[in-house]
């Protein structure tokens, strides 16, 4: 069953990333030197995007800055790390040789992409051929490179393990390969907004359709189907996770999927699938939802914002609130990220969270100060 799947999966990845970090620095939920007050980031950015592990800013003068994890060169900074020892860029870089930049999608673990004012693509970094514990070789690394065969695109968006482009004409492009042409979405058109969200090549990829209905596929080659009981979406969002969220015009939530660390919101600490969407408790006035890996969060109408889901590493913004289970620290429901206002967009990555604020500065909470892919 394919939420048991991602629980172990799950469980897979943390380990992974925690043995991949190495030093013999503790980055566990009872690390006292965390420090999980929003840190702010000296950049003046007009919008952000996290990353599983790493995050990108498109800046004022429409480059781009990041900064987290560079094992793959997802950085852009024409360098990478290999071996146990990841290399943590905690100051903002910017990407060579990227300009003309409107959008930066970093879903990818491994690589980066950017739509440019002239409606092309450009990505970068590593996309393998096998599954994602592959060892990274530096001579498949590629670096900046535009996508073939796609124009007129007005809105991108990049998963683990492939991305998605919207074009003019409102129909959807994909691609897993820098230098393969995208392949069209069949019988899907029409599209507002895309959300890849892919764990270990099982692809969960949603469409946001202008009928305010919302449609979902795995492969490439499967026909797109309609979320049942669910309509009247403004924005959704897929990511990681074996789970999605829809914002609907009235500015409530609802969820849908595996329920792994009460991050649907619902108040429910059940860890089982919701096949129909369920609405996120105490959200009434929310512009904007973003899920990470296990968490998500939502900027409300006052432009304060509240999080749910796995608190593990303190990506719901205090690492003191939630309860324990299993040595899992989360909130399934929603809770007030403390010493934060002004916030217009927020970007949730795997066990971090990042907020853009009014006066285009960015501040970002979430796992450890050692190796953090935020501070």
């Amino acid at each position: 069953m394919l939420s048991r799947f991602l629980k172990n999966s799950w469980m897979i990845l943390s380990l992974i990333f925690l043995v991949s970090c190495g030093g013999g620095q503790s980055d566990t939920p009872n690390d006292t030197t965390a420090d999980n007050t929003p840190t702010q980031k000296a950049i003046q950015s007009m919008s952000i995007d996290s990353g599983p592990l790493h995050v990108c800013a498109v800046l004022l003068d429409q480059t781009v800055s990041c900064w987290g994890n560079n094992e793959y060169g997802q950085l852009g900074n024409g360098s990478f790390s290999q071996g146990p020892a990841y290399e943590w860029e905690e100051t903002p870089t910017k990407v060579k040789d990227v300009n003309n930049v409107i959008q930066v999608s970093t879903g990818g673990i491994r690589f980066t992409c950017v739509l440019h004012a002239d409606k092309t693509v450009s990505c970068w970094g590593y996309v393998p051929k096998s599954p994602l514990y592959e060892a990274f070789d530096p001579k498949n690394y590629t670096p900046l490179t535009k996508i073939p065969g796609l124009a007129n695109v007005s809105r991108i968006n990049v998963g683990l393990e492939g991305a998605c482009a919207i074009l003019e004409d409102k129909t959807v492009s994909c691609w897993e390969a820098f230098n393969t042409p995208p392949t069209p979405i069949k019988n899907l058109s029409n599209v507002k907004q895309i959300s890849m969200g892919d764990i270990y090549g099982i692809k969960s990829n949603c469409a946001l359709l202008e009928d305010g209905t919302v449609h979902c596929w795995r492969s490439y080659l499967d026909q797109p189907k309609k979320v049942e009981n669910l309509s009247d979406v403004n924005q959704i969002s897929s990511n990681y996770g074996e789970f999605a969220c829809a914002l609907l015009n009235n500015g409530s939530i609802k969820c849908w999927g595996d329920n792994l660390t009460g991050r649907l919101g619902n108040g429910s600490v059940d860890f089982a699938d919701f096949l129909t969407p369920v609405a996120v408790q105490d959200i009434a006035e929310a512009t904007q939802v973003d899920i990470g890996g296990i968490h998500a969060c939502a900027l409300l109408k006052d432009k304060t914002v509240k999080c749910w889901g796995s608190n593990e590493y303190g990506q719901l913004g205090d690492p003191n609130i939630g309860i324990e289970e299993n040595r899992r620290f989360f909130s399934p429901e929603p809770v007030v990220v403390p010493n934060l206002k002004n916030v217009k967009e927020i970007s949730a990555g795997f066990w971090h969270t990042c907020a853009l604020l009014a006066d285009n500065k960015v501040q970002c909470w979430g796992f450890g100060t050692n190796h953090t892919v935020a501070f």
